[in-house]
């Protein structure tokens, strides 16, 4: 799907939830059907048998990049990747978190902001992962990269438009600037036509 038809079908999107857990409900009959699972072997992924990784190989990150593209709902690793995490289920990939730099800097702590700061761009859990996957994963990213580099401030954006409202954020105590924060517009980096730019 380009990014148009994907704005385009996202304007017409009419489920009660959002964007992203439909790409759950999409692909979960078929996550079973590959892995030979019953629903009750869904049901008792426990999620302590997950283990968190950061990566750096190109191998892993084609991985995590064909992943992105099948369950995250923009199925873009955005423009400016710069750090990639995963968590595997007893080996078996079931999320990525993509942090890059943000498209544009903001001030919220000053001048020097731009020195501490990266954007959660990309997350998204397999279908068949525990739905408190992702507020783990993040926070072990987030601690990640607090230890192994300079970057403190973690900012990020939920799509109302995809009917988002930012609950992994949200249980996280994530700080919400509003709907005023950013910009309203979209548009398509004319270096990587793959790639929607929004901030």
């Amino acid at each position: 799907m380009s990014d148009i038809s994907l704005l385009y079908k996202i304007r017409d999107y009419d489920k009660d939830w959002c964007y992203q857990y439909q790409k759950r409900i999409d692909t979960l009959e078929d996550d079973m059907r590959r892995f030979h699972w019953t629903e009750d072997d869904v049901k008792n992924i426990d999620l302590n048998d997950f283990v968190f990784s950061h990566i750096d190989s190109q191998k892993e990150k084609q991985c995590a990049t064909d992943f992105i593209k099948r369950y995250e709902w923009l199925g873009t690793i955005g423009s400016y990747p710069t750090h990639w995490f995963t968590a595997r289920y007893k080996g078996i990939l079931g999320g990525v978190i993509i942090m890059g730099m943000p498209n544009s800097f903001s001030k919220l702590l000053g001048e020097n902001t731009k020195e501490i700061e990266r954007l959660i761009s990309r997350g998204a859990s397999a279908s068949w992962c525990p739905f408190n996957l992702g507020s783990k994963f993040l926070m072990w990213a987030i601690k990640w990269m607090v230890d192994n580099t300079d970057y403190r401030l973690f900012t990020c954006y939920s799509d109302p438009q995809a009917k988002e409202i930012g609950s992994i954020y949200q249980a996280l105590n994530f700080y919400y600037l509003g709907q005023n924060s950013g910009t309203v517009v979209r548009c398509i980096n004319p270096y990587n036509k793959n790639s929607i730019i929004s901030d």
